[in-house]
Order: C-alpha cells, then structure tokens, then sequence
C-alpha cells in the first residue's frame, strides 16, 4: 500500500508540474503570452516542463524496483502488485528504447548505401531526389544527408550556409540529446502537454542552430535557404534526425525567419544552476530508499 500510494503521488506531483503556471503557459500554445518570454526562458522552460515530470517518474519506478516488493505490515500481494506494475513500465521503456536504435541502425544502413561525396569540404551522403533536402541523421558516429536538388538548385552560397547549420546540430549534439528527451517523453505520454512541447523544443532546437549558423554565414542567405528548403516536409522521425526544414509550420517559419534577421535576440542559453536542481528534483525518489523498511 505504501508503494503504491507513493507511486500515485509522483503521478500526482508530475501532473502538476505540467499544469503549473510556466508549463501552461508554453502548453497551451499561447503566442502572444510566449512573446512575453525570451528565446532562452522559453527553452529553460520547455526543455524542463518536458524533462524534469517524465523523469520523476521514472526514478520513482526504480526506487520501487530497488526498494523491492516487501512492505512491512500489508500483504504480500499487495507489494507485489505494486512491484509488477513498475517492471511492465520499465519494460515498456526499454521496448521504445530498442524500437529507436533500431529505427536508427535502418536508417543508417540506407544512408550509407547512398553516394558519397565532399561539398564545400564536407563528407555528406547523396539523396537521389529533385526534393530541397538537408539533414544531420544517427545517434552517434552521424551522417549528413543533401538531396541533389537541393544542390542543383541552391547557390554555393545558400548551400554553405545550410552547412553550416548542420554543423550546429553536430556541434550540440542534437540528436543524441533529442532521442534521449522524446524517449522519456514517449515512456510517460499520458502527462498532458507532451506533444506541444516536443514541438516547442524542437523550434526553440532549429532557432539555436540557425543562431550558431548565423555567426557563422550570412544570415540573410541562411534565411533565403530556410524558405527554399522548409517547402518539403519532413522524409524521416523528428527524434532521430534534425534538417534544416523540420518542424515548419507558416507561423514557426516565420518566427525563425525573423529570428535570423535579429540575431540579438535569437540566442539560447539554458541556465546551468536551473537544470541542475531540476535533476536533483527529478532524482529525490531515489532518497526514500535507504528509509525504507
């Protein structure tokens, strides 16, 4: 009993880290209540509001695993339902977990059958297709991806600064970072707002490698090649690739657009202190188990 009840407490404390206030506020999709907001509060927010109520859970679950099915004065079957419970999450984690790197390891061996060639100094795969398309793809060990329309139809200039903004995504580690997030996110997506903020983190991701790539090329033409390109959707999972063109919408395009030509304003930084106390907050389960009996 005493597991059990501990377990829907953490459902109770996750389901109300959504609801509160800051939460709700990207949750609902308010933009002129975001606008309020600058870039780097919105990803503070959202990378936590996103992380931090899956990821109580999840020590929860194994705190319970560790603490084991024995609870002093209930009966046996009690604890033991409690126990099961938490297995058949776990299990259910590690079978996302085993459906994304095999997600990943198809796509990586399609990739690598495709030609290979240096554009501008940088090894990328050729997509066979007339389609504008630019993408990082692998957990590790990455490849990078350019359609050849995209090639006959860009100038160098556009095709460099499309570059350049996959070499963002390389430098922060997007993908690896990103699949890790949309797993935990996945494992417990009965929380509300999931969806919304998946989608909020992988703008606020895309607006911090245009930000990178900007200082990097000329703004201006990096735009011009974010409208060329975001004109195609998506070939392949949000989670296990980042392109130019993902996650595009008219409303989001245009927000990135206008990020590009105010660069000042387009900078995402993530406060160190914040996320490490939201770990910490997210491990406290982990704390009840030496008290238990």
């Amino acid at each position: 009993m005493i597991h059990s009840a501990f377990l829907l407490s953490m459902v109770g404390v996750a389901w109300g880290l959504r609801h509160c206030r800051l939460s709700r506020l990207l949750g609902s999709g308010g933009k002129d209540q975001r606008k309020s907001l600058t870039i780097s509060q919105r990803w503070l927010y959202a990378l936590l509001a996103l992380t931090v109520p899956p990821l109580t859970l999840l020590m929860s679950v194994v705190s319970i695993l560790i603490m084991g099915p024995w609870e002093q004065g209930i009966p046996a079957w009690e604890g033991w339902l409690t126990y099961g419970l938490c297995w058949l999450i776990l299990l259910y984690g590690g079978a996302l977990g085993i459906d994304l790197l095999w997600y990943n390891h198809l796509i990586l061996r399609q990739i690598r059958t495709w030609p290979q060639r240096t554009v501008q100094g940088q090894s990328c795969r050729i997509l066979e297709t007339p389609r504008r398309f630019s993408g990082l793809f692998g957990l590790w060990h990455s490849e990078l991806v350019l359609s050849q329309g995209l090639l006959d139809q860009l100038q160098p200039a556009q095709v460099a600064a499309v570059l350049a903004h996959e070499k963002a995504h390389l430098f922060y580690s997007d993908i690896g970072w990103f699949a890790l997030i949309h797993w935990l996110s996945r494992m417990f997506g009965f929380l509300p707002f999931t969806e919304t903020l998946w989608k909020e983190l992988l703008l606020l991701r895309e607006l911090r490698a245009d930000h990178w790539a900007a200082q990097r090329t000329d703004p201006f033409v990096l735009a011009e090649s974010l409208v060329q390109v975001a004109r195609y959707p998506l070939l392949y999972r949000s989670d296990l690739c980042a392109t130019l063109g993902s996650e595009v919408p008219p409303s989001r395009l245009q927000e990135r657009v206008q990020a590009l030509l105010n660069p000042h304003v387009a900078q995402v930084k993530a406060s160190r202190v914040w996320l490490i106390l939201g770990s910490i907050f997210a491990c406290g389960p982990l704390l009840l188990i030496p008290f238990h009996r």
